[in-house]
């Protein structure tokens, strides 16, 4: 789930899905059965998202939420772009199995 897909639905939805301050999945009333929905989803995310080890955890908000460069998180961060790009990919190997069923799901309908 990338950067693009968060940033289509909070279009879509008219509304935001993720904090950039908090650094947390939030919530808006948007009518009632698409709010279930939608904070089912958004609470998979972000609980999927606290099981992640904070150096990915960083990562991959920093990366795919906040839309910062590895060039500018290696700087900011003084490591090099391999150790970041390996932590976003152990990052998304967890979230992509831990999220299957909702994105079966969502691909369903």
């Amino acid at each position: 789930m990338g950067r693009r897909l968060i940033r289509e639905l909070e279009t879509q939805l008219g509304f935001r899905l993720f904090d950039r301050t908090t650094r947390h999945v939030v919530l808006t009333s948007y009518g009632r059965e698409l709010l279930v929905a939608t904070r089912r989803n958004l609470e998979e995310l972000d609980a999927a998202l606290d099981e992640l080890p904070e150096e990915q955890r960083e990562v991959f908000i920093a990366h795919e939420l906040e839309g910062r460069s590895f060039k500018e998180l290696a700087s900011a961060m003084g490591l090099s772009v391999n150790t970041l790009l390996s932590r976003k990919h152990y990052a998304v190997l967890h979230l992509r199995e831990r999220l299957q069923d909702i994105y079966d799901e969502f691909t369903k309908g």
